[in-house]
């Protein structure tokens, strides 16, 4: 809700800005020190949602390697178990 709060602050003051919309006479330092902050925090949690996103890559590309690894060490085994067998038979 913070983020979606901060989202349309900055919308509106980059239409102020581009003079899409009057300039508010109310418009204060503070509030604009307030939207700078709530800019610096929108930055924060979108480097931190990326490094997550990271994580959640390299975490999975590491699973699916291990899962390889271990489908090709099953294959190789039924391989094995499946020429030991036919030497059985053949006896």
């Amino acid at each position: 809700a913070l983020l979606r709060q901060y989202q349309e602050e900055i919308t509106k003051l980059k239409a102020m800005l581009a003079g899409q919309m009057p300039l508010d006479p109310g418009l204060s330092v503070a509030s604009v020190v307030k939207t700078q902050d709530a800019q610096r925090d929108l930055d924060s949690i979108r480097k931190e949602l990326e490094q997550e996103k990271q994580n959640f890559k390299e975490e999975y590309e590491e699973k699916m390697t291990e899962i390889k690894a271990a489908f090709e060490v099953e294959k190789s085994n039924k391989s094995k178990l499946q020429q030991d067998m036919d030497k059985l038979r053949a006896f």
